[in-house]
Parts: C-alpha cells; sequence; structure tokens
C-alpha cells in the first residue's frame, strides 16, 4: 500500500515535471514566434542585461523561485506570467493523465491540444493576431486527434469545422470588425478537433 502512494507521488512528480519543461518551451515559441525569431537554435538570455542564461536559470518554475523572480545578473525583474504558465503545464498534464489514464494517446493528444491553445490565446493577447503557423499545427493534431479520439465521429469532425465558423463569417459579412480571420480560421480548427457538439459548448463559454 505504501510503495503504491510512492509510486503515485512519483509518477506526478514526473508527469508535472514533464507539463512544465513542454511549457518552459511554449513559453519561447510565444515570446519569439511572432517577432519571427529563431525558436530552437537561439540561447536564453535576459532581455534587460542580454545575458545568455546558465543552466541552473533555465529550470522550469524552480528557478523563477530560487531566484526571487530577478535576473541573476542585472537583478532586473522577471514578469510571473511564463513561472505560472509552466505551472499551468504541469498541472494540464496531471489532468490529462488522470481524465485519459486508460489511454496515453489519448491523454497526449488532449495534452498537445491544450498546449497549442495556450500559444494561441497568448499570442494573441500579446498582438492581436493569431498565426497561421499556430493553425496548422492545431490542424496536425486534429488529424492525430481522428485516430487517438475515433469516439469522435468524422461526421462530426465536418459538422464541428462548419457550424461555428461560417456563422461567424456570416456575420462578418454584416458588421464590419465583428471578428478577425483569424477566429473564424480557429474554430474552423476546432471543430476538427473537437466535434460539433464540443465546439458548440465552446463558443457559448
Amino acid at each position: 500500500m505504501e510503495f503504491a502512494i510512492w509510486y503515485q507521488v512519483l509518477v506526478g512528480f514526473f508527469l508535472f515535471t514533464f507539463g512544465t519543461c513542454v511549457y518552459s518551451f511554449l513559453n519561447v515559441v510565444i515570446c519569439r514566434l511572432p517577432q519571427k525569431m529563431d525558436i530552437v537554435k537561439m540561447r536564453s538570455h535576459c532581455f534587460g542585461c542580454q545575458r545568455v542564461l546558465k543552466p541552473l536559470e533555465l529550470i522550469p518554475v524552480w528557478s523563477y523561485l530560487f531566484q526571487g523572480g530577478k535576473c541573476k545578473g542585472c537583478g532586473a525583474k522577471i514578469g510571473m506570467r511564463d513561472m505560472l504558465m509552466e505551472v499551468f503545464g504541469g498541472l494540464s498534464a496531471l489532468f490529462c493523465a488522470w481524465y485519459y489514464q486508460d489511454s496515453i494517446p489519448k491523454a497526449l493528444t488532449a495534452f498537445a491540444f491544450i498546449g497549442i491553445l495556450s500559444v494561441v490565446a497568448w499570442i494573441d493577447q500579446d498582438t492581436m493576431e493569431i498565426l497561421p503557423s499556430t493553425l496548422f499545427v492545431m490542424l496536425g493534431i486534429g488529424v492525430i486527434s481522428v485516430f487517438t479520439m475515433p469516439e469522435i465521429g468524422i461526421l462530426s469532425r465536418v459538422i464541428g469545422a462548419f457550424c461555428v465558423s461560417v456563422p461567424l463569417l456570416l456575420i462578418c459579412m454584416f458588421i464590419d470588425g465583428a471578428f478577425g480571420g483569424g477566429d473564424i480560421k480557429l474554430m474552423f480548427v476546432v471543430g476538427i478537433v473537437l466535434g460539433w457538439k464540443l465546439t458548440v459548448v465552446t463558443v457559448l463559454i
């Protein structure tokens, strides 16, 4: 019994750490993608003093806490958003693993979907723009979900793609600036992933 509890704690810690690491990378994507900066080869650095960060300064969540939310070099204050995003990533990983504990492919698909939605949301918040590249990634997740989540039928996905995006498009035709083109495309792709029922629930929320 005691071993089982410790095993669950260890697995939970691993999942949370995995989620924070993934979202640490997504923070890089959110920051650099709108500026067309390299998201892989470019070293992480302080925006205040431009100092390249050392490995111990890049540990998700913990580095922020141990450094008191400041750069070790220049002492510039670091915003909490990235750290909170990493915590959210860890919790998302835990939730997806718990909810889809009978299927690793479903859990990974759901986690990936939440991750790309987080990227879309924050880039939209920062730039008021939904980038086509993020929608292509989401479309890829939608294609994968056809196989990992077959309980959402093809017909439901097709209807989901149009049941919200088309009404939004029609509204834009009569009310100038009611919605952006990115919003319409986003709901089209979301419909493919979720199917029509959950897509309707999504737009109502």
